[in-house]
């Protein structure tokens, strides 16, 4: 059946050819079984030697029409040579200069809010961006503190995106600074009867007038 489909759709098929998509099969079975295709009256034999190839017959075709434009009985075949096409041995040549990123870190007043979970088009407010540009690397505990309340005061946050704007890791902000947080009434759960869930996020709670 293999055979056939290619013969049907190149045009004609060859030993190499039937071998190829055939790969159990050695040059002599594959010779013998292209002979009793050709004894079913489904293949047609042309040429001799290694020029030999095969064609489908018009008996293959009456129940098993091809495109109007592939009439394989005046078409010359594809040639079924081993020479493999010739392909471009030039590589598409690739552009070795590298794009140039700025080395300037972008500033966080210049990011949009959709990359730490903002709506596409949101612009980090200017006086967040300045509190979260002035945090380090080894930042004062306090300094921290800060930096994950004032994105809470702009927006309803989850952990991963407050650990984002910090800079630290998700489950280091939580155990030393959200549970204090939460314990402190600083900050409260959008989703409050189930701490686990995974859309959960926190929001910034206002100080009553008492306070």
């Amino acid at each position: 059946m293999k055979a056939m489909i290619s013969a049907r759709e190149v045009g004609a098929i060859n030993n190499s050819t039937y071998r190829d998509i055939n790969r159990h099969v050695d040059t002599l079975t594959a010779s013998k079984q292209l002979k009793k295709l050709c004894d079913c009256g489904l293949l047609d034999k042309k040429g001799r030697g290694s020029a030999t190839y095969y064609v489908i017959t018009s008996q293959a075709l009456e129940n098993w029409p091809i495109a109007p434009t592939a009439d394989v009985s005046t078409s010359k075949p594809r040639e079924l040579d081993s020479k493999p096409r010739e392909l471009d041995s030039k590589p598409r040549e690739l552009d070795s200069k590298p794009r140039e990123l700025d080395g300037k870190p972008r500033e966080l007043d210049e990011r949009q809010s959709g990359e730490l979970g903002g709506k596409p088009g949101d612009l980090v407010p200017p006086e967040l961006s300045k509190i979260l540009n002035a945090l380090g690397g080894k930042s004062k505990p306090g300094a921290i503190l800060d930096a994950i309340v004032a994105p809470l005061k702009w927006k309803d946050l989850s952990i991963s995106e407050v650990a984002g704007f910090v800079g630290r890791n998700q489950e280091y902000v939580r155990s030393n600074y959200m549970a204090d947080l939460l314990r402190g009434d600083l900050v409260q759960l959008t989703i409050p009867d189930k701490p686990t869930d995974p859309n959960q996020k926190y929001r910034y709670k206002k100080p009553s007038k008492s306070q």
